[in-house]
């Protein structure tokens, strides 16, 4: 995506809200053209280079794959699964050092506020987006993950820290995913040719987008759905109190009763389920049995 105004570029870099903290804009199509459409949920926003390819020539990004690249470094700065996604393939050490020697100007300008709005700041800056003169970006997407007959969630026989078996994850993406991604697409290059916002170029051909999709879909960051909410037993594991079918006093609450995946990270609305779900339990359960206790 390239866009067309300073203030557009802008927009997309992190900001402090009425409460002060992070958050940043994303590009979703409006309800009307979704059911029009026929579509999924899926969000946009501007996206960096891939910090491995020194093709950027960006010393903040190649002093980042640097970090990230380092296991003892890297996971002190963001989760194993990001640094993994950030830093392998492995790439050459030699173009990235020169990256840090020709943009030294520009790290030292960076620095300073990242490491202050990273690490010592009372709220701390949730993430790393680095504008380029260009207004040229990669295009990041989320989107929603549809029910799948054959995904499973099962015991592998290999065994974490407290010997405890690790899951192993099969997930299944469908035609029925992919389809609304690349519409959208479609839809969102229209839409910012029509506005005048920017300009989308693709990065294969139309007829090979079907396949880029699948290559990238496995995911894994947040699993969904295992304890699915529906109106009954055959369709859901729980109903909408969060009530397992068939039993009077089991819950369950967190994400694994959403229905799909949706496009938001799902840690917010867990935990307003879980709060709706205690308010629920606690007006139910008679007075007397917290007396007795």
């Amino acid at each position: 995506m390239r866009l067309s105004s300073g203030t557009l570029d802008a927009g997309f870099d992190f900001f402090r809200g009425a409460h002060g903290r992070y958050a940043r804009r994303r590009i979703i199509a409006s309800d009307d053209v979704q059911r029009r459409e026929n579509l999924t949920n899926i969000s946009f926003w501007p996206f960096m280079p891939p910090f491995r390819d020194a093709a950027h020539r960006s010393a903040v990004l190649s002093l980042a794959y640097l970090a990230l690249s380092m296991p003892a470094v890297g996971r002190r700065l963001v989760s194993e699964h990001l640094r993994e996604r950030n830093s392998t393939p492995r790439a050459a050490v030699a173009p990235h050092l020169g990256n840090l020697v020709t943009g030294l100007p520009e790290l030292l300008r960076f620095m300073p506020r990242f490491v202050h709005g990273r690490f010592l700041a009372d709220t701390r800056l949730p993430g790393l987006h680095v504008r380029n003169s260009g207004r040229r970006y990669g295009v990041h997407y989320h989107a929603e993950h549809l029910p799948h007959p054959d995904s499973r969630i099962t015991l592998s026989d290999q065994h974490d820290e407290l010997d405890m078996p690790r899951a192993r994850i099969d997930m299944r993406v469908s035609d029925a995913d992919v389809l609304p991604i690349i519409r959208t697409h479609q839809l969102l290059r229209d839409w910012a040719a029509r506005t005048g916002l920017g300009q989308l170029e693709w990065l294969c051909e139309e007829h090979d987008m079907a396949a880029r999709v699948l290559a990238q879909a496995p995911d894994g960051v947040h699993q969904i759905g295992t304890a699915r909410m529906g109106a009954n037993e055959r369709a859901g594991v729980v109903d909408g109190d969060c009530r397992v079918f068939g039993s009077s006093n089991l819950f369950v609450a967190g994400s694994a009763v959403f229905p799909t995946s949706g496009q938001a990270n799902p840690t917010f609305s867990a935990i307003a389920l879980a709060v709706r779900l205690a308010r629920y339990v606690a007006a139910e359960v008679p007075t007397h049995a917290f007396a007795a206790g």
